[in-house]
C-alpha cells in the first residue's frame, strides 16, 4: 500500500485490475477531458503493462497507482503522481464513472497531498480543461490556485493551470 484515507487504499496497480481499468479506460465519460481517446481492450492491456512496468525502473518519476474501497477492495479508479524535479510534481486521477459523486476523488486527492509532504515535494500542479467543471471544482476545493488559462497543444482545448504549494 502506497497510502491510506478513511475510505480507500491507494496502491500499485496490478494485473489483476485489468477489467476495471478497461472499463474506465473505454469509457467515453471518462476519457472525454484526457489526452486520448477512449481504448480497446489490446490498448488497454499495452497500457496497464506500460504503467506497471515504471514501478521496476530506477529512478521512476511516473507513478500511476489503483484506488480502491476498503470496504470491498473494488478499483474505483486510478491518481498519478509525475515528479518533474525533487520539488514538483503534477497530479492527475480517474475514475470510474458508477463511483462518481461520492467523495472519493476529494478523499483521494487529500491523500495525495499529504503523500506528496512526505516526499517532501514543494508544490503540486494540474492541468484542467476549462470544460470539465467537476475536475476544476476538485482542485479549488483542496486548495489549489489558478495560474494562467492557454490551448493545449496535445488536446487544442483550453486548459487552466492551478498550483499548490506544499
Amino acid at each position: 500500500m502506497i497510502f491510506e484515507t478513511e475510505r480507500l487504499s491507494i496502491r500499485k496497480l496490478k494485473n489483476q485490475d485489468f477489467d476495471a481499468f478497461h472499463q474506465m479506460q473505454s469509457n467515453i465519460n471518462v476519457m472525454r477531458y484526457t489526452d486520448s481517446p477512449p481504448k480497446n481492450k489490446t490498448e488497454n492491456k499495452l497500457d496497464l503493462d506500460r504503467v506497471i512496468s515504471f514501478y521496476q525502473k530506477p529512478k521512476n518519476s511516473f507513478w500511476v497507482f489503483a484506488i480502491e474501497r476498503k470496504k470491498d477492495t473494488n478499483f474505483i479508479g486510478t491518481i498519478a503522481i509525475i515528479i518533474d524535479n525533487d520539488a514538483k510534481a503534477e497530479i492527475g486521477y480517474r475514475y470510474l464513472e458508477k463511483y462518481w459523486h461520492n467523495g472519493y476523488a476529494f478523499e483521494a486527492l487529500n491523500g495525495l497531498i499529504n503523500y506528496a509532504k512526505e516526499l517532501k515535494l514543494k508544490e503540486l500542479y494540474g492541468e484542467v480543461v476549462v470544460e470539465n467543471n467537476a475536475s476544476e471544482y476538485l482542485l479549488k476545493k483542496v486548495g489549489f490556485q489558478f495560474v494562467k488559462e492557454y490551448i493545449c497543444e496535445d488536446l487544442k482545448l483550453l486548459e487552466r493551470l492551478y498550483t499548490l504549494k506544499l
